[in-house]
């Protein structure tokens, strides 16, 4: 602010001069003001629109090159390290291309710029020998007119660039106003109230949700069900029939807002929730969620465990690991609770991740668990060993999201989903003997005809079990 205030003072007084000199000089000065601003307008024009490709290219290179070490195990074995390098090479080339013409554009404006000044500078110096010439001023004045407009010339230089620099800041946070949502988001607090205190029963209407990537079709439509009261010990899991139309549990529970119909609970609506509410700092732990895909961070397994928990005893993330049939593969590890899981949990398996994801969840003891598609990448004998494990915790409820008939045979409560819309709901007998759409994809899935082609009749005949 002050550099701004000083440029402007200096140059109120310094045209002061030039005006008391020659005010035609003073004035022809400022003819070439209206071509250089647009020169100037021009120029920030495809510069901006340059250093935005520029940007969003380096990023491109930045993440090519992250996902190819990210996945090195996947492209080696498939012989494609020449195809990646090509590929992270032509991401790099259109980095240079742009770069360079930006390089051009801005060497072009510099010579226009530098052009309309020296033009400038002519045309004040003949009419400065024509004044000489006419006795309106003298050898002396014009000399210092000239030192005058130099100086002048200087302090409109730093303020151009001084603004500049204003604009391109105040134009960032309309920047990362674009990535915030236009709607709130429903904070974790008010899922304890949903579940927690008031016992826990909800009532979705007219849930209606999209695919991410496809908004034209819907994984939820118009789904309308009262689901009871959920009581300690009762398992609830939701059936997807249809493969990849799965319902994410994070978004059916308005961490992203669904729309046409409200979730509510206890006569109230969801959507009449405050998202923004955060009166006071009250850590809940009653709800946990652990997704298909757990993410870990680099770090150790006992910091992973504890993840979010302040000054948790060690006995506590010890029970919260043997729960999830997780300290086996802990104490088997080189530095047991203390090693390093690597960057997402670059160092385990995908069977590990999800026991490590359990774990944390269970250290928060919470009172209602939410489970969607979390052992996917478990073997029966843990998967089962898991689930003995959750159900005898004494106050805890379970929500499952699963695709696997194992898993939905042993739950309390069924909701069968087929192609966005709830068809049936009930228990697995129930369900079976309604003879319905679960009894159907039952008994197809459990024993399904394969023909193979182009062997004997005998080797032609053969069954497996899905499950």
């Amino acid at each position: 602010m002050n550099i701004i205030l000083r440029s402007v003072v200096k140059c109120i007084g310094v045209y002061s001069f030039m005006i008391s000199i020659s005010w035609q000089l003073t004035l022809l000065t400022f003819v070439s003001s209206p071509l250089t601003w647009i020169i100037q307008k021009v120029y920030d024009h495809y510069y901006e629109d340059l250093m935005q490709k520029i940007q969003d290219s380096i990023a491109r290179s930045s993440d090519i090159a992250k996902e190819i070490l990210e996945s090195v195990r996947t492209v080696r074995s498939f012989d494609a390290m020449e195809c990646e390098a090509k590929r992270y090479e032509e991401s790099l080339q259109m980095t240079h291309h742009l770069q360079c013409r930006r390089d051009v554009i801005s060497a072009v404006y510099l010579l226009l710029i530098r052009i309309v000044n020296l033009a400038s500078y002519v045309t004040m110096l003949l009419y400065g020998q024509i004044l000489i010439e006419n006795g309106f001023i003298t050898s002396g004045k014009m000399v210092s007119f000239i030192l005058y407009q130099m100086e002048s010339g200087e302090y409109i230089s730093n303020l151009s660039q001084i603004l500049a620099k204003i604009d391109y800041y105040a134009g960032i946070p309309s920047q990362m106003f674009q990535f915030l949502p236009n709607v709130g988001i429903i904070t974790k607090l008010w899922l304890c109230r949903l579940f927690g205190v008031h016992g826990g029963g909800f009532t979705a209407q007219s849930i209606c949700f999209p695919f991410a990537c496809r908004l034209t079709i819907l994984t939820l439509d118009g789904v309308k069900c009262p689901i009871p009261t959920i009581v300690p010990g009762v398992v609830n899991v939701m059936k997807s029939l249809l493969t990849g139309n799965n319902p994410d549990c994070i978004s059916l529970f308005k961490f992203c807002v669904s729309e046409l119909g409200p979730v509510q609970q206890s006569g109230g609506s969801a959507g009449n929730v405050n998202h923004g509410y955060l009166e006071h700092e009250n850590p809940c732990e009653q709800v946990a969620l652990v997704a298909q895909e757990p993410v870990l961070f680099s770090g150790s397994v006992k910091d992973n465990i504890g993840y979010g928990l302040k000054d948790m005893p060690e006995e506590q993330l010890k029970e919260a690991a043997r729960k999830a049939n997780a300290e086996t593969f802990i104490l088997g590890m080189e530095k047991g609770y203390d090693t390093d899981v690597g960057e997402n949990g670059s160092r385990l398996g995908a069977g590990q991740k999800q026991r490590l994801a359990i774990a944390r969840a269970l250290a928060r003891r919470p009172q209602l668990l939410i489970l969607d598609e979390a052992s996917s990448s478990l073997d029966p004998v843990t998967e089962h060993e898991i689930q003995k494990s959750l159900q005898e915790i004494e106050g805890l409820s379970l929500l499952i999201i699963a695709h696997r008939l194992r898993t939905v045979e042993k739950a309390d409560q069924i909701l069968v989903l087929d192609g966005g819309h709830l068809v049936e709901c009930g228990t697995h007998k129930d369900l079976v003997e309604r003879k319905g759409v679960y009894h159907r994809i039952i008994s197809s899935n459990r024993l399904e005809q394969v023909r193979i082609p182009n062997k004997s009749k005998k080797e032609e005949d053969r069954f497996f079990i899905w499950e």
